[in-house]
């Protein structure tokens, strides 16, 4: 009985998972992507101009 039940409940709930799990992984990427290029970082630093000149 109550093994009827879980299935039933995992088949009605599968269609809702399947709809969300796309819209969460973009908005994942989405933000993602935001915070990383929102920071400044100074790669101009003399050791790097050192190498780059030689």
């Amino acid at each position: 009985m109550k093994k009827a039940i879980k299935r039933k409940v995992i088949l009605v709930s599968l269609p809702f998972l399947l709809l969300l799990l796309p819209i969460l992984a973009f908005f994942s990427l989405f933000v993602g992507s935001n915070s990383s290029s929102d920071t400044d970082i100074n790669t101009n630093t003399p050791q790097q101009q050192t190498v780059m000149l030689s």
